[in-house]
């Protein structure tokens, strides 16, 4: 009896606590985006904005998402609400590789796009489908180069190029190497991404540095020739096994590499055991000769890369469509 009264009363003081970070991010939110009146000077106005800011980010995505969600429900006919979200869907989640679950994000985004009002700005929207959606997101984004991206990734092709993006290893300057940016396959998105992106980038490195003068600039560009890069690394997959090890589809003592050793937090490392477990470490569909073996759940077929990687070559690769948008 005692025991199930404390257990009682420990719920009950969890869902007290969660319903108070919940109203307390709801205030954050409102305050960030109506704009706070109270302060009475510039300066402390400012003070009292970034410190919103750092309060909202250090409850992001758990605790604030959820919050976002149930705010698109009550506020999905306010632009105002509806893009400031968004905007924090990209920042947020699309800027890290590393998460995979945020699929309601993702539907909100999609809904956006799906909308016929005029006021919601769909830039972010894009943005984050491209970099974060997968397949059923094609027939979505009307942009090409963003289109053809996420095809791309559709594809199971890693893209690798010097967009200027947040985490990015090297400053681009005139006369200096570009900056090296990694986006991961669609197959790849998740904690994965990171032995995705780190190996190709000591790929990268490995790349010597030219300098060639380009029409349209005044001054001599310095670049890493990405496309030197072997075709079987850009098309790498990375799984767990099942005891939440990093495993690949690659060789990877042929180009002198390992798989790196990356410190994962200790919630992303819960989780790959979680998901590795529940599907006994078996690669992804698409992953090398995974058509003679089981295949783990939710991943395309391998018929299905074959056609999209078909379209993409027709519809003139995936670098240029990459170089094009970077211009825009």
């Amino acid at each position: 009896m005692k025991k199930t009264l404390l257990t009682m009363m420990i719920c009950v003081i969890a869902l007290c606590l969660h319903g108070d970070t919940q109203d307390e991010v709801r205030s954050i939110i409102r305050e960030l985006v109506e704009g706070s009146t109270e302060p009475r000077t510039q300066n402390e106005r400012w003070m009292r904005i970034d410190q919103l800011w750092r309060d909202l980010k250090a409850r992001e995505p758990d605790d604030a998402f959820p919050v976002y969600y149930k705010m698109l429900e009550e506020n999905f006919d306010d632009p105002k609400y509806v893009n400031w979200i968004m905007m924090r869907f990209l920042e947020a989640d699309g800027y890290n590789w590393a998460s995979n679950d945020k699929q309601e994000a993702l539907d909100w985004a999609r809904k956006v796009l799906r909308s016929e009002n005029e006021r919601f700005d769909k830039i972010n929207v894009t943005t984050y489908l491209t970099w974060k959606g997968d397949e059923r997101d094609l027939d979505l984004i009307v942009v090409p180069e963003c289109r053809n991206l996420l095809a791309t990734r559709v594809a199971g092709t890693n893209i690798i190029d010097y967009i200027p993006l947040p985490g990015s290893k090297v400053l681009f300057e005139y006369g200096k190497p570009q900056e090296y940016i990694c986006l991961p396959s669609v197959t790849n998105i998740g904690p994965q991404a990171l032995y995705v992106a780190e190996i190709l980038h000591q790929c990268w490195e490995k790349l010597e540095v030219e300098t060639r003068v380009i029409k349209g600039y005044s001054h001599p560009i310095s670049f890493k020739d990405t496309l030197k890069i072997p075709p079987e690394l850009l098309t790498m997959v990375v799984w767990f096994d099942a005891g939440g090890n990093p495993v690949c589809n690659v060789d990877l003592a042929k180009y002198g590499q390992a798989m790196p050793e990356i410190d994962l937090p200790p919630k992303v490392k819960d989780e790959v055991l979680r998901r590795s477990s529940g599907s006994a470490g078996l690669p992804p569909c698409n992953a090398g000769d995974a058509g003679q073996k089981p295949c783990a759940p939710g991943m395309a077929a391998p018929w299905r890369t074959l056609l999209l990687i078909a379209l993409i070559t027709l519809g003139g690769g995936a670098t240029a469509a990459w170089r094009r948008m970077r211009k825009k």
